[in-house]
């Protein structure tokens, strides 16, 4: 894909809900930092449950560049907000995601277990079967 492009929440629980996945997460911030995550095992939820995001992480041990994705958090968007904020941070932030209180992740592997506070630039998600 050479642009922007969204598979879709329903599509994307059907796919996951038929057979295991892996993602691969990759967030380059407006300053040019990257960040990635990596889980062995990611699947939505349905509509019902607010496509909820379901994770777990085997693959690796943390790493300083690693995030850590809010699992079981509902996707928050425009008109759907699921995030645990008082505004909504998916017209906040003018995009859709997984989001808790704003944040869309946890950076790992720096002391404190910084919160992933980052201006994103870009956000690339990618899945396959395993």
């Amino acid at each position: 894909m050479d642009s922007e492009f969204f598979l879709g929440l329903v599509k994307i629980h059907r796919m996951t809900s038929s057979r295991r996945h892996e993602l691969y997460v990759h967030l380059v911030a407006k300053n040019g930092s990257n960040y990635t995550a990596h889980y062995d095992d990611f699947q939505i939820s349905d509509e019902n449950s607010g496509y909820a995001l379901k994770l777990v992480k085997i693959f690796k041990a943390y790493s300083k560049g690693d995030i850590k994705l809010y699992e079981d958090m509902k996707f928050s968007t425009y008109d759907r907000d699921n995030d645990q904020h008082k505004d909504n941070c998916a017209s906040l932030n003018k995009f859709g995601w997984w989001y808790n209180d704003c944040d869309i992740c946890e950076r790992s592997g720096l002391p404190s277990n910084l919160i992933c506070g980052v201006h994103v630039k870009e956000l690339t998600m990618m899945i396959r079967p395993i």
